[in-house]
Order: C-alpha cells, then structure tokens, then sequence
C-alpha cells in the first residue's frame, strides 16, 4: 500500500488593519509557495514559488496587507531580508544577513517596519538601516527603524513581539524542559492567551523544539476542546473577526456562529497543489542577479 504524501506545512500571516491573509506554504521541505487570501471575498490568489528556505515565524504582513518582511536563505546558503508584493516574492527592497541569526522584521504600522537586523550598537553599521539594494525608487516612503528583538537571534525574537502586537498575552512565559538529546526538548507549562469579542479563549502552548520539526506550537480552545489538533500548523484572526485555521493543508475560515455546528464558513484545499520543478519556479535568489 501506498503511503500518502505528507501534507504541507503552512503558517499564516494576517494583516491587522485588512481582510487579508498571507499563508506560506512549505512542501517538499526546500518548495515554499505564497498565496494571498482575501478573507471578506474568499478570493485567493497564488503568487511566487521559491526554492529554499524561508522563516516563517520571522515574516510579517504590513497593517493594510501590501507588503511582506521576510527572511530567506537560497540553495547555497546566502541569506537576505527583504520586503516584497504579496503573493510575489520579488523584492523591493534588499538586506543582506549573515547566515540565519536574526532576520525579518516586525511592522509596527503599514509604512514603518522595524528591522530585526544583527548588530551591536559598537558596529559603524549599527545605525545604517537603508536597503543594500532597491528594486524600486522610494518603495512607497518606508520609515526603517531597529526591532528590539529582546536578546533572541532566532524565531522567539520577531515572533513573540508580533504575538503580543496582536492581542497574545503570555500567561507562563517558562516552562521547564525534558532534554531527550542534545538538539531535541520538551517544554511544559510555558503557553499564550487571546479572547477576541464573540470568541472563546485560544492558547498557544509552546511544546519545544526538535532537530526534525524545530519549533513545535499546539493551539487549545478550551471551551471547545476538540476544535484543534496536535497536528494543525497556525491559527490567527483577521481584521474583520474571522479565526483562520490552517491544518492538514487546508485553510479554513470560521466565524464565530460557525463553533455551534462544527463546520467553517469557508476552506479551500492545497494537498494537491502542483509543484513546479525547481528550474521552473519563476522566482529564485535576487543575490544571483549581478
């Protein structure tokens, strides 16, 4: 017997002042393709596929949905920030990092992003925010400030302040570990909180990391306990007061009346989304270009 191909694994970006809705969608491990869904129309568009790597966790979506932050690394192991058009991941505007410490960025409104840039205020560099490279003159009159990423290199670093800008509280900011081996913990009692106007409360518990998965997230309702899976990818809440879930390689759209029935609003399927071969991905490195 055949065993099914696993599902993509997804994470959602939504905009905090548009129904907008950026899903990163990764499979197989080095394909990651962008899609842009609206969610007062349930309109998605598929843009970008890109062969390598991204993070998403330290991604973001402007407040009015027009721009993306990103960090990515290409086939060979370079590296760069960027900010682009969703769903196309061309840039308007480069960074160039230095393997994968830091990176990305946190938008604090739709025309300033705080750059999550590695330094120290003792480098000449430190204050030297403008792109290494640009796209297009004056991309639409972007302020660049530095994000304090609160002594964290990696995800935790853009991650947990994006959390807490959309509304997360973190109930237990630690937890205690079981170490299995060098690269693989559990983490325990270490979790977050939002209630959103006509929903329950949802956590987000932080489960720890393994060399295979890296970090591992688990969603709770706990009024609705059988709502999500161990096994489901993200959840977050759009600017018009919808839950977006992504599981199993569907997004699926719920609106508050939709808990009494069990059933979302609206789902769309990306399982079996074609995955173009890497020399016809339509959009690689930007460092590969000179």
């Amino acid at each position: 017997m055949t065993k099914p191909p696993p599902h993509p694994r997804l994470h959602l970006l939504a905009a905090k002042e548009a129904p907008v809705v950026v899903i990163l969608r990764r499979g197989p491990s080095k394909r990651y393709h962008i899609i842009r869904f609206r969610t007062d129309t349930d309109n998605v568009e598929h843009g970008s596929w890109f062969a390598g790597r991204l993070y998403p966790a330290r991604c973001d979506l402007s407040h009015d949905g027009s721009r993306m932050v990103y960090l990515a690394m290409g086939g060979k192991g370079e590296t760069w920030n960027a900010i682009c058009k969703p769903p196309s991941l061309e840039p308007i505007a480069i960074w160039y990092n230095y393997g994968a410490w830091f990176g990305g960025g946190l938008w604090q409104g739709s025309n300033t992003l705080a750059l999550n840039l590695e330094g120290h205020p003792s480098m000449p560099c430190y204050e030297e925010l403008k792109p290494d490279t640009v796209k297009e003159l004056e991309p639409q009159h972007i302020e660049y400030i530095r994000h304090d990423s609160e002594r964290f290199g990696e995800d935790e670093g853009v991650l947990y302040p994006r959390l807490r800008r959309d509304g997360w509280q973190q109930v237990f900011p630690d937890g205690y570990n079981e170490q299995s081996d060098p690269t693989d913990y559990l983490m325990r009692n270490a979790y977050w909180s939002i209630q959103r106007e006509n929903w329950p409360e949802i956590q987000l518990h932080y489960r720890g990391f393994t060399g295979q998965s890296g970090r591992i997230f688990e969603f709770i309702m706990p009024d609705h306990p059988d709502f999500f899976s161990p096994k489901d990818d993200w959840a977050t809440y759009d600017s018009i007061g919808n839950l977006i879930v992504a599981r199993e390689g569907r997004i699926e759209r719920w609106a508050p009346q939709d808990l009494q029935r069990m059933k979302p609003s609206f789902y769309f399927d990306i399982n079996a989304l074609p995955v173009p071969e890497r020399g016809h991905l339509g959009w690689t490195c930007p460092l590969n270009d000179n």
